[in-house]
């Protein structure tokens, strides 16, 4: 189905943000560590 298709996409780009804001605000307290999204789906 098209639109499940689209709403898992819109879900994936919106969890990688989400991931890439916790990212650099985890490296603002120097507890910066990789996010492997190959790893994650």
């Amino acid at each position: 189905d098209e639109n499940t298709q689209e709403v898992k996409s819109i879900g994936i780009i919106g969890f990688k943000r989400r991931a890439e804001l916790l990212q650099k605000l985890l490296k603002k307290f120097n507890l910066a560590f990789p996010i492997d999204f190959r790893i994650i789906g």
